[in-house]
């Protein structure tokens, strides 16, 4: 297993966490090479120290290959899981979770506005060549596993379409849905009374999360109401309307989604979003633009509607609105479907048809 972080700390490493300990359920011997390992599990695998640089994405990218061949010294295994573009041909099954060249077509790097942004935007463009130039060289003797329908669809756009591919949706948390009194609590704590629409909007001020198509529909809706939470990337906008209560980082998730009439994630890009499946665990439906990997999971399960962001959000909430419950129980079945025991088994499956 390589990657550079195998706890809880995002999204990707949690992911990574969770295929050890299925590897370790099934009595595998795991070694896993990366920068930060679980405390929980430093006991049961062997840990191999991965050097990652401090700062700068473009530099961390460049220098993976170099520090994972140095970390294994020349080590085989039966198979070998990882994460990150710039190691194929060193892996046996790569996990696809982000293609940079989709995320910049479809406008999802950062501006120029300011001279961090413009950096990071100057990185973005970097690692997007580099990635190209690795998925045009894909490695055929490896089993390519996207995280959507959506992500496997763009690959195969751009680069040749592997040998051995399958789609495997990330996991999110077990259902656990928000009763009435919670969701009045949840609204309460926020100043919000039970009159208008609420929304809910995790992911703070970034471009490529489609936040600015988002407040500008609550500048002509003044009834409804815009929980928005994460951190400020440096593109909020000088002014923001009323009705957009901004939370910024915040620990508690559920209580946000607990208080919301749904949950918006108007991407431009986004390879799954599992806060799609957080905000189903509590039972809040999902409004999803069709660059969404979770789309597929959304129109499946009835679990919300799907934004053209051109369309107004009042007519998706009228859609909503119509039949609550029906969105409810669709969420709520969405979330009981894609939970990590499931998860867990298909990928590892997947990992024992690469086995030397």
């Amino acid at each position: 297993m390589i990657h550079g972080g195998v706890d809880d700390d995002s999204a990707i490493n949690r992911i990574a966490k969770h295929v050890v300990l299925g590897a370790l359920d099934r009595g595998w011997r795991v070694t896993v090479l990366a920068q930060q390992l679980d405390v929980s599990l430093r006991n049961d695998v062997e840990w191999l120290r991965l050097y990652v640089p401090p700062r700068l994405h473009a530099v961390q990218w460049t220098s993976a290959r170099s520090a994972v061949r140095w970390a294994l010294r020349g080590r085989s295994f039966d198979a070998v899981v990882g994460w990150q573009a710039q190691l194929i041909g060193l892996l046996d099954v790569y996990n696809c979770q982000y293609i940079s060249a989709a995320a910049r077509d479809h406008d999802g790097f950062a501006g120029y506005g300011s001279v961090r942004s413009a950096a990071l935007r100057v990185q973005q463009e970097l690692v997007c060549i580099l990635e190209a130039n690795r998925f045009r060289r894909w490695d055929q003797r490896a089993l390519m596993v996207y995280s959507s329908d959506l992500v496997k669809q763009e690959f195969e756009s751009r680069f040749p379409t592997p040998h051995e591919q399958a789609v495997l949706e990330n996991f999110g948390p077990a259902p656990a849905p928000a009763s009435h009194d919670e969701r009045r609590a949840a609204r309460r704590s926020f100043g919000l009374m039970d009159d208008g629409p609420v929304f809910a909007y995790l992911g703070g001020f970034d471009e490529r999360k489609g936040f600015r198509e988002l407040v500008s529909q609550m500048w002509s809706w003044p009834e409804a109401r815009l929980l928005l939470a994460g951190p400020d990337f440096g593109g909020r906008p000088a002014t923001l309307p009323s009705n957009v209560v901004v939370l910024g980082h915040v620990r508690d998730v559920r209580t946000v989604l607990a208080a919301a009439d749904a949950l918006i994630v108007p991407s431009r890009f986004d390879p799954f979003a599992v806060v799609v499946l957080e905000a189903a665990a509590t039972g809040t439906p999902v409004i999803v633009t069709a660059e969404v990997g979770a789309v597929d999971a959304v129109r499946r399960f009835d679990a919300g509607v799907v934004w053209d962001r051109r369309a107004s959000l009042r007519v998706l909430h009228e859609q909503l609105e119509a039949d609550p419950e029906r969105f409810r129980r669709g969420a709520i079945a969405m979330a009981a479907d894609l939970q990590v025991a499931s998860f867990r088994a298909r990928f590892l499956d997947l990992v024992e048809r690469c086995v030397r």
